[in-house]
């Protein structure tokens, strides 16, 4: 039994000693196989780490393409916005169709991400071709071998193409086509173009004729302050059939004058004539009426013209200085002169105190300083009389300046053409005959003294600087003014230069032809006659406006335009005593034409003339 016993007990423990030893061994592969399984499903697979990197060059590709722009112009180069939205512009790429490719470094800053160029492509016919295939180039401020446009680039010599491509190391693909040179596209000589759009012109409002108050029994109430008439219709008045007179001797007067120009005339019949004086420019054709002397203490540039009469000769003294003055028909009388003749054969004359005259009837220049009186050469005939030259002067003429015309007859002896500059007098000679210009046409910018303003031709009353102090005397029954058309249009400018267009002013000139009705009760035969309400107004702009090169630009002009109006057909029309604007009893529009100019640095450009849609023509009102 001890032996069963004992062997019993034996094999029990060989029993347990194999299942410790499984446990033993399950407890070691366990520990092996735990972490090992962690290990192995915690690494990420080829699969997921391809598309991380994927995600990141995506990215990056994205950004490297918002930091590059294709450059096409210079427009463009010039205004395009290095801080566009959130991503600021590093790089600009150029290619001129010739075949250079320029990468400009448009800020002087590291960008986010380094551009390089592995490949560049090249569009010829209907394909893309590598045509620098392996480039590797990195744009940096360290490879810069160039210049464009001011900035600095990376040039890169390329076959004339079509267009080109970029291949980024990222992968971006950029087409690139050839940019507008501007040496070949825009002019070395500044210009520019002026675009008017007929359908954007607007009448504000149109104008209207407006009988002005006249009393033959009792002249008080023919005259009124020009100030009350600007008040009521603005100052740009066209005034017709009206004398203007300062009410207090003087007024100022800006613009352009055609008709005679005198004193106002004395209350007192027996006192002499008032003087006729004028401070400032005065510049056109202008003539001497009888027996009027022209002095003044100044300058005249411009020609004098003496003619012969059988009374006393018209003359022209200089007490200062000649310069370059050409006389031909003319004596010349010299005292206390320095200077010297100049024949048109060459020959050359010193004037001295010894000479005291010379008959120039053929042409001479003279220059010199002193005194120097001029009026009609002549010409011995026969020992019996003398045959007498009109007499031309043309110069500049400095200095005590005198100019009369003392004689007595129906025709101008004394007129020329040119500007007198200072202060000057015209004061008649005779008691029956008023002080001042017989004629005048040109434009005045002068204070003007004891001077009234025929209106028998239409004058803007915008021409009068100041009107406080002006009177406005109607002289007959048709007296009238005009109130102006207000218009409002757009217009454009290109500048196809390479150098910037400055624009001072615009001139704009409207005239619109129509038909007008006259009344048998007019006084001259009823029926149809055609006219033209013409006016022209200067737009000074607030500032210059300044178009950039191969740049436009375009603006609103809102005017007011002066309307005079002009009668044609019957030759009775032009008698002022006979017909007037208040005369129509219809007005029919037949067309308008419109003319736009610009006055720049390059001189006048003009926008050509158009014919516009009809507007409601003039209206009437009889008088106030």
């Amino acid at each position: 039994m001890k032996f069963l016993h004992a062997k019993l007990t034996k094999r029990k423990r060989r029993a347990l000693s194999t299942v410790i030893g499984m446990i033993i061994v399950l407890i070691i592969m366990m520990a092996v196989l735990i972490p090992f399984s962690f290990l192995l499903f915690s690494v990420p697979s080829a699969q997921s780490m391809a598309s991380q990197n994927a995600q990141v060059v995506s990215s990056l590709a994205s950004a490297q393409n918002n930091e590059i722009v294709v450059i096409q112009s210079s427009q463009q180069l010039s205004t395009v916005d290095l801080e566009a939205s959130n991503q600021p512009i590093y790089y600009g790429l150029v290619y001129l169709g010739s075949g250079t490719l320029y990468i400009l470094l448009l800020q002087n800053v590291t960008p986010n991400v380094i551009l390089k160029i592995k490949d560049i492509l090249g569009f010829e016919g209907n394909s893309w071709n590598v045509i620098k295939k392996g480039l590797n180039l990195e744009v940096s401020p360290s490879t810069v071998n160039a210049s464009f446009a001011g900035h600095p680039a990376v040039e890169v010599q390329l076959p004339a193409l079509q267009k080109i491509a970029i291949v980024s190391n990222y992968g971006n693909m950029i087409p690139v086509t050839p940019y507008n040179y501007i040496s070949q596209v825009l002019t070395k000589k500044t210009g520019g173009i002026v675009y008017l759009d007929p359908n954007s012109v607007d009448v504000v409002s149109n104008p209207q004729a407006v009988g002005l108050p006249y009393c033959f029994f009792n002249p008080s109430q023919n005259s009124q302050p020009l100030s009350k008439l600007v008040e009521k219709y603005g100052n740009a008045l066209t005034l017709s059939g009206v004398v203007i007179g300062g009410k207090s001797g003087e007024f100022n007067f800006d613009g352009y004058y055609e008709g005679p120009l005198c004193a106002e005339l004395s209350s007192n019949i027996f006192a002499p004539p008032n003087p006729f004086n004028f401070e400032g420019d005065l510049s056109g054709y202008w003539a001497l009426p009888d027996c009027n002397v022209l002095s003044g203490d100044a300058s005249y540039q411009g020609s004098i013209t003496l003619v012969p009469s059988g009374g006393s000769p018209g003359n022209v003294t200089i007490d200062g200085t000649v310069s370059n003055l050409v006389v031909s028909g003319a004596e010349a009388s010299f005292h206390d002169f320095k200077g010297q003749v100049v024949f048109s054969n060459g020959t050359k004359l010193t004037i001295s105190q010894k000479i005291k005259s010379l008959n120039l009837t053929s042409t001479a220049t003279i220059t010199g300083s002193g005194e120097v009186v001029f009026q009609d050469g002549y010409e011995v005939c026969y020992g019996l009389f003398d045959n007498y030259f009109t007499a031309n002067l043309n110069g500049l003429m400095e200095g005590k300046i005198t100019i009369s015309d003392c004689v007595l007859g129906f025709n101008y002896h004394v007129y020329g053409k040119g500007t007198f500059d200072g202060n000057f007098q015209i004061q008649s000679q005779s008691s029956y005959d008023d002080s001042g210009f017989a004629e005048f046409q040109g434009n005045i910018d002068a204070k003007l003294t004891n001077v009234q303003v025929d209106c028998f031709n239409s004058v803007t009353v915008d021409t009068f600087a100041q009107p406080e102090g002006v009177n406005v005397t109607s002289i007959g029954p048709l007296s009238f003014l005009e109130t102006p058309i207000r218009i409002e249009f757009n217009f454009a400018v290109a500048n196809p230069s390479n150098s910037t267009l400055d624009i001072y002013y615009a001139y704009i000139s409207l005239d619109e032809k129509f038909v007008f009705h006259l009344p048998a009760s007019s006084g001259v035969p009823s029926g149809t006659e055609q006219g033209c309400f013409v006016g022209y107004a200067r737009v000074d702009f607030p500032s210059t406006i300044e178009v950039p090169p191969g740049g436009f630009i375009n603006q609103t002009i809102k005017v007011s335009i002066p309307l005079q109006i002009q009668l044609f057909g019957n030759p009775q029309l032009y008698q002022k005593d006979n017909i007037s604007i208040l005369d129509a009893s219809e007005f029919e529009p037949l067309f308008e034409t419109m003319n736009f100019e610009l006055y720049t640095n390059v001189g006048y450009l003009t926008s050509g003339n158009f014919v516009l849609p009809v507007q409601v023509p003039v209206q009437v009102q009889a008088q106030t």
